[in-house]
């Protein structure tokens, strides 16, 4: 796909086991059966899951942005830079 650039796909495209099961039979899927499943996700720190954002979908934006841009970004969330809780109680 020389010179193509496709779109972002959007987020929560496929809401339901139902959607899902149509667009693969539209797409010529025979038998199709949709099983869904609940699968943990665990970011253990706010850097973590700003590294997952960056990997995934949510970071296609980002990543057209010039490296200074995207390094001020990152440097700019307070939830980054100040990671660490408070506790209750302690």
């Amino acid at each position: 796909m020389v010179g193509v650039h496709p779109g972002f796909p959007p987020l929560g495209r496929l809401p339901s086991p139902d959607a899902a099961a149509r667009l693969l039979r539209e797409a010529g899927f025979g038998e199709v059966t949709v099983d869904l499943q609940e699968l943990p996700y665990l970011l253990p720190t706010p850097q973590d899951r700003w590294d997952d954002i960056e990997a995934g979908m949510e970071g296609a934006p980002l990543a057209t942005l010039p490296p200074e841009v995207r390094r001020q970004r990152r440097g700019g969330l307070p939830l980054l830079t100040d990671a660490t809780p408070a506790r209750s109680g302690t």
